[in-house]
């Protein structure tokens, strides 16, 4: 068991007023065999095939304990009371090197930064600004009980994104294309952004591959 899940089983759960129990209770936990895997929401297991995930993770030599959030958030909320957070947590099996919260999505290209309702004219916030809420209220909702994630040397908050969009010919592709390079370079930038208590929040688009330092 990593230190978060030591974490979030004893102090986590006891803060907010669950007794974990191990007979009835369980992290949904993977470690992933590969130094390159990849991982995904909503599926029977998390570390997917090559090509299906939605977040790609190169780790070192040293296993890696990939931790789904948002599934114990249910455990100790309830389906129905669930708090916004991100889909998953990766740190090492041993040690507090990093500890990467990782929010992933599956959406077309416009949908990733602010955008008009075309029916509407409603203006809509982006997924790229969704995904930073969640991940603030992550980490807002950890140092709500303690500041257990001091101790880890590099803090990462990840935004992975996989884009859907079809493939289209002439000018909407010549377009589509303009529009998806500038989200590529957004993802490369430096963005000076951090998240509270030192996170820093990192975007990759698939399949760029997000190492862990």
């Amino acid at each position: 068991m990593s230190s978060l899940s030591d974490f979030l089983t004893n102090d986590y759960a006891a803060h907010f007023g669950v007794t974990w129990n191990s007979s009835v209770m369980s992290l949904r936990v993977e470690i992933p065999a590969s130094i390159c895997f990849e991982v995904e929401d909503q599926k029977p297991a998390i570390v997917q095939p090559a090509g299906q995930g939605v977040s790609i993770i190169r780790r070192k030599d040293e296993m890696v304990e990939v931790l789904d959030l948002e599934d114990f958030m249910k455990t100790i909320y309830g389906r129905d009371n669930t708090p916004s957070s991100c889909d998953f947590a990766i740190s090492p099996l041993n040690g507090t090197g990093y500890l990467v919260l990782n929010e992933l999505t599956r959406t077309r290209s416009e949908y990733i930064r602010r955008f008009v309702q075309p029916k509407t004219g409603e203006k809509r916030e982006g997924k790229l600004d969704v995904a930073k809420k969640q991940l603030t209220a992550t980490i807002n909702r950890f140092y709500e009980v303690s500041d257990f994630c001091d101790q880890y040397a590099n803090r990462t908050a990840l935004f992975s994104c996989r884009l859907s969009d079809k493939t289209k010919k002439g000018l909407m592709a010549k377009s589509a294309r303009a529009f998806n390079s500038g989200i590529y370079r957004l993802q490369r930038m430096q963005l000076h952004e951090s998240l509270p208590h030192g996170f820093v929040f990192k975007l990759r688009v698939y399949n760029d591959e997000y190492r862990i330092d």
